[in-house]
């Protein structure tokens, strides 16, 4: 008797879980199968200079749909076509052979053998510029690099910021940059001279430079004037050690030089030989 009740409990067990088990077991199948519905939510992840990992959010009914995607990955303003990874049942991929300091188009669908979704809305993704480290630093709150020229100074601040919670005063040896609402100050000596006239600063728009939507940049370029260290030393120094004194410092004189021809380095002497400052 008690095998009998066993197996008739056993018997309604298996009918109240065989729609259940019945659809696991029929997944992807042609009879279970519903046509494919885009994915949500891409978001880009580990971008780094020539590459990215793309990741996607299905839909619950892609699974029992047994549903693949399709991955394009497109340079903005490009006459390219689209790049197309085929990346099977997986729901994120990583993307290589990208461009430095590149704007990408990014988007995903989904496809079974009823058809294809439609595509996602595309996602911006944009590599970063790649640089040379010797050239540049951290400093609180900021990155910046450098050419023999030039200096750029970038600060993530939030994306309510506008141009007039920025306070920019800049002069040949001296900086001061604040913002109102924002946990940030560049006071001080700068590390060189720099032409207040030329030096600018901007706010980068969301998105612009990067994948977050919720932070914006300022960037300030400030333009060098080339100096002398000492007596002993007349050829002038192009490269900073730091932005701001007391920030931290990067070595560089064993990469003084290095960047500049002779020819350059000698027209630089004549100009500065002729204005007075040689």
């Amino acid at each position: 008797v008690p095998k009998t009740r066993f197996a008739r409990f056993a018997s309604e067990l298996e009918l109240l879980f065989k729609p259940v088990l019945d659809l696991i077991k029929g997944a992807g199948s042609p009879y279970y199968a519903q046509f494919p519905k885009a994915p949500s939510e891409v978001t880009i992840k580990e971008l780094q200079f020539v590459s990215a990992t793309i990741e996607w959010t299905p839909t619950p009914a892609s699974f029992f749909n047994r549903d693949k995607f399709q991955l394009h990955v497109k340079e903005m303003d490009s006459d390219r076509t689209w790049r197309e990874l085929d990346v099977d049942h997986r729901e994120s991929f990583p993307v290589t052979l990208l461009d430095p300091g590149t704007r990408y188009r990014v988007r995903v669908r989904a496809y079974n053998h009823k058809g294809e979704s439609p595509w996602t809305e595309e996602k911006i993704m944009i590599t970063p510029q790649k640089r040379n480290p010797q050239f540049g630093g951290v400093g609180p709150g900021y990155t910046w690099t450098q050419t023999e020229d030039h200096i750029n100074v970038q600060v993530n601040v939030p994306v309510h910021i506008k141009r007039e919670h920025v306070n920019f005063v800049i002069k040949e040896e001296y900086i001061k940059v604040e913002v109102d609402g924002c946990d940030f100050t560049l006071e001080g000596r700068l590390c060189g001279h720099v032409d207040p006239d030329s030096s600018t600063w901007e706010l980068a728009a969301p998105r612009q430079y990067g994948c977050d939507t919720d932070r914006r940049i300022l960037i300030l370029e400030l333009d060098k004037i080339p100096y002398e260290e000492d007596d002993d030393n007349p050829m002038p120094i192009f490269m900073w050690n730091c932005i701001v004194e007391g920030h931290p410092k990067i070595e560089i004189k064993k990469y003084m030089g290095l960047k500049q021809p002779p020819e350059s380095r000698e027209m630089k002497k004549d100009l500065l030989r002729a204005t007075g400052q040689l």
